[in-house]
């Protein structure tokens, strides 16, 4: 990373996540306002994460997390679950380094396509999201709609 990163002499550190960091995680995307539903329960993450350790990454300052992103790969296309940085660490690269660090290890998988959703919980932040996301190559697709189904309520079944 560059040296607008450094503080105090110090620059973050980003790393694949371990098992114990995986509460500072949940804190991290809580502070960051990331909603969290059942399949983020530390429970369901553990269980994720044993899939591909190496596409869940940390930025680290000392010994506090201050950035995260979470992939995911189907053997054909990599998801972005979520990506979020601390406040106090905004707007200095950290993200982009985050997500460029992960494009980097799903391109190694020889993913075709990567995936990612933004929220709309906040028009603004939307808005400021989809064009940072724009700047990194990314583009919107209006031909696609996000459906879900939720397995614990057997709701498939008739």
């Amino acid at each position: 990373m560059g040296a607008a990163f450094y503080l105090d002499g110090m620059e973050p550190l980003i790393r694949i996540c371990q098992p114990r960091d995986l509460r500072n995680v949940l804190d991290l995307w809580r502070r960051c306002g990331i909603h969290l539903g059942f399949s983020e329960r530390l429970d369901q993450l553990r269980r994720a994460f044993d899939c591909y350790p190496e596409l869940f990454l940390l930025a680290e300052f000392g010994t506090r997390i201050i950035g995260a992103v979470w992939g995911t790969f189907d053997g054909r296309r990599g998801v972005i679950n979520h990506l979020a940085v601390d406040s106090d660490w905004r707007g200095q690269g950290l993200g982009e380094a985050l997500l460029k660090e992960l494009l980097t290890r799903l391109a190694q998988l020889n993913a075709v396509k990567v995936h990612l959703q933004v929220q709309r919980d906040n028009d603004e932040r939307y808005q400021r999201l989809v064009a940072w996301y724009c700047s990194l190559g990314f583009y919107p697709r209006d031909d696609l709609v996000m459906m879900s189904v939720d397995l614990r309520e057997n709701s498939w079944e008739t």
